[in-house]
């Protein structure tokens, strides 16, 4: 290296060392504490179970009329419910009916929802001539049972045999 160079490089050597002991912590006695605190209550809401008021049984069509037991969730709809039908009463629901083979018209202005299920779609998830219609409230992934269940009869040809219909 020569002469140049060295006297270039103790020079910013000893120009460096000024600059890092002005940047390096200095030793404080300032203290900072906050006793402040802050409380809410937090309340979840409960998913409503859809509620069963009346059903009917036209050649196996089956209409139920329904309503949501509380409206504490803004903008439920019938797009919220799934319907399920079996031969016997469920814990959780199988045999999810597909839309396609459900029409429903509601609120009414008793907030009351009428939903027919097509009798092609009991025969394709009911192999027995009996069946129990559930449904539930979802909403991402929870789930809210019916708090009843339509159950009935639908036998013979249609338009002629028997066709019953009652809740539980």
């Amino acid at each position: 290296m020569n002469r140049t160079a060295r006297a270039v490089s103790v020079t910013l050597a000893l120009a460096g060392l000024p600059l890092s002991a002005v940047l390096a912590p200095q030793p404080s006695v300032a203290q900072w504490s906050d006793n402040e605190t802050a409380s809410s209550p937090l309340t979840a809401a409960a998913l409503p179970a859809p509620t069963f008021d009346s059903c009917s049984n036209t050649a196996g069509n089956i209409t139920i009329t329904w309503h949501y037991t509380t409206t504490s969730i803004p903008n439920l709809t019938a797009t919220n419910m799934q319907w399920s039908a079996s031969n016997g009463v469920l814990q959780q629901l199988t045999n999810i009916i597909t839309p396609s083979n459900t029409s429903t018209t509601g609120p009414n202005t008793a907030d009351r929802y009428q939903t027919t299920i097509t009798a092609g779609a009991l025969s394709n998830v009911v192999s027995l001539s009996s069946f129990v219609i559930q449904s539930q409230t979802a909403l991402g992934n929870w789930t809210a049972l019916s708090t009843n269940s339509a159950q009935g009869v639908s036998t013979g040809l249609i338009g002629l045999g028997t066709y019953t219909c009652t809740l539980t």
